[in-house]
């Protein structure tokens, strides 16, 4: 029968009955093992039988390995490489892999619905080109990667675009653990090499709710506009280097609220832009605010809280704007102001607390030549109601700390230390308009200022 033992039929059966026995005893021991194992796997922390690092089930954690889209996945337009060169201009254009993966969690449920996408991209150096997160991705989109000094993204460093590095049409956006450079053709500001917006946040149909998040491990820089927000929501914790603007809040005709109460309610309007505990270097503007409704929509909200500041020409840029409850507090500005601090249209319950705002590195040094002095630190084209300059460290003011071109009220100016203020005779704390309610108290003065006036008795009728 085909057996090669050298034994009778018989032998040989009963050989294959002590096998299957050993079979039967092996299944039956498996058996108990798996069953063992099953509860194990369906607890509460059964993942980490698998390896991983959550405590959670396995059922969670593939579910969540399927909300992340990893770029280098082959099934992504066959994986991002990330070997770009910056310097050397050469390496692979991951666009494709970056955007596939995104259209992938397009298909996935969003955070309203059970679902949580993560698109993550692990350390390398990535070239793109006009990433979009389509209006269809509806909310909630991150981008995570693994470490600002180790995940490095260069959107269209080859030439300059009007074309957004990444284009996010969604509400709720967060950024994490990585750099993104519109350019590093140079270390100074270079509008010829510059992508226009780095990040654009413009959501369908007028929507103004944008909502982007940026968390300290993130880096933007090398752009004309690092965020161009059309709307409202913005919180920032990072770096931002080599700008022109860092901000650009675009208060547009277009937006469509989502109430029909007044125009500056919770529910309306333009608010909440949060810059806290960052860290910046060389830039035009700090916080600028453009579009064809600036004079109807007031902005609110705008909080520039312990920054490190250097070599920034004006913090907020809003000359057809009006400021409403504007927080500049514990800044460190060096190098800063070679216009006003603040350049507005019109200002309502501001705060300028606690900084240290001067042209030169060192306050309490003797400016030389006029780019080494600040030339003021409000200027507003019509009435400022309600503004506190209080415990701050000025150096080598120029002429006046607040201009305003209209009639104003309850402005107080006190606490303050001058160093070496003022280098223009006739200079004066507060100019351009009369003011209700002024208070200039207890104010300090170093160095060899000039004649200072408290404010001008032409203008000031008021008490």
């Amino acid at each position: 029968i085909g057996t090669t033992s050298g034994q009778s039929v018989q032998a040989e059966l009963d050989a294959v009955k002590i096998h299957m026995k050993e079979v039967d005893d092996e299944l039956v021991q498996l058996n108990t093992e798996v069953s063992g194992i099953l509860p194990a796997l369906a607890a509460t922390t059964g993942a980490t039988l698998v390896k991983t690092s959550r405590d959670q089930t396995v059922e969670q954690e593939l579910t969540t390995l399927h909300m992340v889209a990893n770029v280098r996945d082959l099934k992504f337009a066959g994986g991002a490489k990330g070997n770009w060169n910056e310097t050397a201009k050469t390496g692979d254009d991951d666009t494709a892999a970056f955007q596939a993966a995104i259209d992938y969690l397009v298909t996935l449920g969003d955070r309203r619905n059970g679902g949580a996408r993560i698109l993550y991209v692990p350390a390398g150096m990535y070239l793109t080109k006009g990433l979009v997160v389509p209006d269809t991705f509806n909310f909630g989109f991150n981008m995570i990667g693994a470490g600002r000094d180790a995940t490095l993204i260069y959107c269209n460093p080859t030439s300059p675009t009007t074309t957004p590095g990444l284009f996010l049409k969604t509400e709720l956006s967060f950024i994490d653990n990585l750099s993104m450079f519109g350019s590093a053709v140079s270390n100074i500001i270079d509008t010829a090499n510059y992508v226009t917006d780095l990040i654009r946040v413009q959501l369908p149909s007028g929507r103004g709710d944008c909502d982007l998040v940026c968390g300290e491990g993130v880096q933007l820089g090398n752009a004309l506009n690092c965020v161009t927000l059309y709307g409202r929501g913005f919180v920032f914790k990072g770096l931002g280097v080599i700008f022109t603007n860092f901000l650009n809040i675009v208060a547009a005709s277009t937006l469509v609220w989502n109430s029909s109460s007044a125009i500056n309610s919770a529910t309306t309007g333009m608010r909440n832009y949060m810059i806290n505990g960052c860290r910046f270097d060389q830039g035009g503007v700090m916080v600028t605010v453009t579009g064809d409704h600036t004079g109807t929509l007031p902005i609110n909200g705008i909080r520039l809280v312990g920054n490190d500041i250097l070599g920034i020409g004006t913090i907020i840029s809003a000359s057809t704007a009006t400021l409403y409850g504007l927080v500049i507090d514990s800044n460190t500005m060096y190098d800063c102001g070679n216009v006003d601090v603040v350049n507005c249209y019109g200002l309502v319950a501001c705060i300028v607390n606690g900084n240290v705002i001067s042209k030169k590195i060192a306050v309490e040094t003797v400016p030389k030549i006029p780019n080494d002095q600040l030339p003021g630190v409000i200027r507003s084209g019509r009435a400022i109601i309600g503004l506190v300059i209080s415990n701050n460290e000025f150096g080598a003011m120029r002429d006046c700390v607040v201009n305003c071109a209209i009639t104003s009220g309850q402005v107080r100016i006190t606490g303050n230390t001058f160093h070496q203020a003022f280098v223009l005779a006739g200079a004066t704390l507060f100019t351009g308009a009369d003011c209700s309610g002024l208070n200039i108290t207890n104010n300090n003065f170093t160095g060899a200022s000039l004649s200072i006036q408290p404010w001008s008795t032409a203008i000031q009728i008021s008490p």
